[in-house]
């Protein structure tokens, strides 16, 4: 399900993203049946539609892209690592592990960044296999 809210502000940024960082975003979304549904891309297309990466769009979403995405290559394996890395009694004992590691993540935006500036090199890797994997590539 679409989130209005992170729509409605993307709508505001990219409307000023002539200056700043904001030129740079696009709008990434995987061919999930929950993604191609009518009223989805009828939400996206006015707004941002020339900056949507997706099925059917003008930049189509390309395949093996969970090799390209931060959160797909990083954040879902960092999260599980630590979350898991003791035992866990109760669903309160797994929100609260979520919390503290995303939590941690925000205290050391560095880690982050090198996982998204790594993005390019993992794109242009994965142009050199002609589209193959580049899993297992560490950060």
């Amino acid at each position: 399900m679409i989130n209005e809210e992170v729509v409605t502000q993307m709508e505001i940024h990219f409307q000023r993203r002539q200056n700043g960082m904001f030129r740079y975003v696009w709008w990434a979304q995987d061919g999930a049946p929950a993604h191609r549904l009518i009223a989805v891309r009828n939400r996206l297309h006015e707004p941002i539609h020339e900056r949507v990466i997706a099925l059917n769009y003008p930049v189509e979403w390309p395949p093996r892209s969970p090799d390209h995405t931060p959160c797909d290559f990083f954040l879902w394996g960092h999260l599980k690592n630590k979350v898991f890395s003791t035992p866990l009694h109760n669903m309160q004992d797994l929100r609260k592990m979520i919390h503290r590691e995303v939590d941690s993540l925000r205290q050391n935006p560095r880690t982050v960044r090198r996982a998204v500036d790594d993005m390019r090199r993992r794109c242009q890797l994965c142009l050199e296999r002609g589209g193959g994997h580049v899993d297992g590539l560490g950060q």
